[in-house]
């Protein structure tokens, strides 16, 4: 058995997260949960009850599911084109608007547009307004615990889009199940397929393939940064 131990003594975590708010993301909410997934929402203040847009209630049956509600920013912008006025704005309005609304504290955000390498001062400001982590949509060849552990929770890495194919997700995930502490982090946007179920067999397909697994954890962003930035002694 691997060193590293999630919570229940899991070996493997699998983390899925979901930008923008759309209102398909009920569609993905019922498809998450019929294979045992968590997921972390990250949703623009002002995007909410828009056409195409989740609305206030629609959030509440997320958060009151279990899953995670995060900030995607209020209006989702390039954050690099703002002053650093609107850009403190767009970070932490997003988050009280937000707590407000669900009733609980929201410490994930995740960067309009990815960021990837973007510059340093914007990652310190999502850091300030009292967030957690913040997540981009860089690639990364492999994640493990000890690497989150010990990197940037700022600038958080991902393993795969959820439209890939299967066998690219299932090349990816034997690289997890072969490290100790390997995490599977699925992210995507759910309008991408649209409202007509057929759109969704073949990523259903990848969700059945790693749901299920008795070995991992499936969680939020939220609560696998909690995890892995804890006390060794409080794992």
């Amino acid at each position: 058995m691997a060193n590293w131990q999630f919570p229940d003594g899991k070996t493997v975590a699998v983390v899925t997260s979901w930008d923008d708010g759309a209102a398909t993301d009920q569609m993905m909410l019922r498809m998450l949960e019929q294979y045992g997934y968590k997921g972390t929402f990250y949703v623009c203040p002002e995007s909410l009850g828009t056409e195409g847009f989740l609305d206030a209630a629609a959030l509440h049956q997320i958060a009151a599911a279990g899953h995670e509600i995060g900030s995607h920013s209020l209006s989702h912008p390039h954050l690099e084109t703002l002053t650093a006025a609107e850009c403190h704005r767009q970070i932490v309005e997003s988050k009280v608007q937000l707590e407000a609304l669900i009733g609980a504290a929201v410490t994930s955000f995740a960067y309009p547009y990815g960021f990837a390498q973007g510059p340093q001062w914007i990652a310190d400001t999502v850091r300030a307004a009292g967030y957690a982590s913040a997540r981009t949509t860089q690639i990364a060849e492999l994640l493990t615990a000890a690497d989150l552990a010990a990197g940037d929770p700022m600038r958080l890495l991902v393993t795969a889009y959820f439209t890939e194919s299967f066998p690219e997700i299932q090349a990816k995930w034997q690289k997890v199940e072969e490290v100790e502490g390997g995490i599977f982090h699925l992210w995507g946007c759910s309008r991408e397929l649209g409202m007509d179920p057929n759109d969704w067999v073949d990523f259903e397909c990848n969700l059945g393939y790693l749901g299920g697994i008795s070995h991992v954890w499936y969680c939020t962003v939220g609560e696998l940064i909690a995890a892995v930035r804890a006390p060794a002694d409080e794992r």
